[in-house]
């Protein structure tokens, strides 16, 4: 202000029209320039909570593989991505009439396994499993996640499939699924988070 107060009364008016020039530009520019909404945080939802191992899986003490198949050989497909389990990244695996599978560092205790799973149609009937060792059947895998015909996501409980809190999957959409093991108790319980 005093630098102002002492200039030219010429001055003044010139440097005044270009500081009135300068903020409406400014008001312009800012009025143009629209914040990207900011996307809200995707809920993560439960599928299965306190889940027994499969039966036939019962005294499993570690786990190595995650799993992924088709289980009618529909040629029914879903992709399994970004599998980390402790500090072990891993690519792609989709699913097939035959089992493909991933191996990661043997885990005992208790642990927990990330992954994201893309359905790619809809009423398809694939199931991803963690295993002690490779699978050959479903029998074979102990905590299962299965996208079913009806578009619904279950989980193994023991002897059956159960969808208690009633999450549906769409195809081409990315879900993060998050599996927590219990080797001591047999138990898991599995939250996803659409994308």
């Amino acid at each position: 202000m005093k630098i102002i107060s002492i200039m030219k009364k010429d001055k003044f008016l010139s440097m005044t029209k270009h500081l009135i020039i300068l903020a409406i530009v400014g008001l312009f520019i800012s009025s143009c320039e629209k914040d990207e909404p900011e996307e809200e945080p995707k809920e993560e939802l439960i599928v299965a909570e306190d889940f027994a191992f499969r039966t036939d899986q019962a005294n499993a003490s570690s786990f190595s593989y995650i799993n992924v198949t088709d289980v009618d050989g529909e040629d029914d497909r879903l992709e399994v991505c970004d599998v980390v389990v402790t500090t072990t990244d891993a690519s792609c695996m989709t699913s097939s009439a035959s089992y493909e599978s991933l191996s990661f560092d043997t885990q005992t205790g208790n642990f927990e396994a990330t992954f994201n799973v893309t359905p790619l149609a809809d009423e398809i009937d694939v199931v991803v499993g963690l295993s002690p060792e490779k699978a050959s059947g479903h029998s074979d895998m102990a905590c299962i996640v299965r996208f079913k015909f009806d578009q619904y996501i279950y989980a193994r409980n023991g002897g059956e499939y159960q969808t208690p809190y009633s999450v549906v999957y769409e195809a081409n959409m990315t879900y993060s699924f998050r599996v927590v093991v219990d080797l001591d108790s047999k138990t898991y319980d599995v939250y996803v988070t659409p994308q």
